[in-house]
């Protein structure tokens, strides 16, 4: 028999069945933070499948309304209209990892569409009053931002974070999403949601150097960052409405960094204190 629990960012509710029992207990630990009571808009069911174990291969799938996907040892499909999700993995922490994978891909289909928004492959801090948002490709030091927080800064996720716009200003969400090789021991999974004061791209250099980007080049960084977003043309439009809309509302830059703390101290320089003693 299935056991289920439900969880939420940014106000929108997933149920997560389990077919495993002791699967569930250790889930709710780890989304502690987004757990909620609340009807669910949409449902997620994780299956176990001892066969996946040895499984190797990467592919996609695409219809109007349908995902099906295999990534190495899990594999599973998504129905956007249903709004449901299954997923077949060989252990609980595989299951884990493709539960975050699946729900990070919803909110990059469903945000532009239903609530003016985008998720960011970035990592975001938070001090008390504004988020900050880093993003970049695999390997440009968003895990290295978030290694480098001080102690008067809270670390939203090392690898996603969801941002809506409404009145012409964004907030900045966490989520308990975090980077798939960062190690548990600094994992910090809380519900955090500041206004967005602004979003670096980064640029590992030999020298800091802040350069704000034009609407076109902000554009361009984000879709890369986000490709999977606009995939189905009835969901292009509506990304680049929502993209549009977070540019207005937070400026976006092209920053060249070293991966030591001197970069708080530029950051202020320049007019951002991320981080608070």
């Amino acid at each position: 028999m299935e056991e289920s629990f439900c969880l939420a960012c940014v106000g929108i509710s997933f149920q997560i069945s389990v077919s495993e029992h002791e699967w569930r207990p250790w889930l709710e630990q780890r989304y502690e933070s987004f757990l909620v009571d609340a009807a669910p808009d949409w449902r997620v069911s994780l299956h176990h499948d001892a066969k996946l174990a040895n499984t190797r291969g990467m592919w996609a799938s695409h219809t109007p309304t349908e995902t099906a996907f295999q990534i190495n040892d899990h594999h599973g499909r998504i129905n956007l209209d249903a709004r449901i999700a299954e997923i077949y993995a060989h252990s609980i922490e595989r299951a884990a990892v493709a539960l975050e994978r699946i729900l990070s891909y919803v909110y990059a289909i469903i945000l532009p569409v239903d609530y003016n928004g985008l998720l960011l492959h970035a990592s975001g801090l938070a001090n008390s009053r504004y988020a900050f948002a880093f993003s970049g490709a695999s390997g440009s030091g968003k895990s290295t931002i978030a290694k480098l927080a001080g102690s008067g800064t809270q670390v939203m996720s090392d690898e996603t974070v969801l941002v809506t716009c409404q009145g012409g200003d964004a907030v900045l969400s966490s989520t308990p999403f975090w980077g798939i090789n960062t190690p548990e021991a600094i994992v910090q999974r809380r519900r955090i949601d500041r206004p967005l004061r602004a979003i670096f791209f980064l640029k590992q250099d030999s020298e800091f150097f802040l350069r704000q980007l034009s609407e076109a080049e902000a554009i361009l960084s984000l879709f890369e960052s986000q490709k999977a977003a606009v995939e189905r043309t009835a969901t292009a439009q509506a990304w680049l409405a929502s993209a549009s809309a977070l540019i207005s509302a937070a400026p976006i830059y092209e920053l060249g960094f070293r991966p030591t703390p001197d970069l708080w101290p530029f950051l202020l320089s320049q007019g951002f204190e991320v981080t608070e003693s």
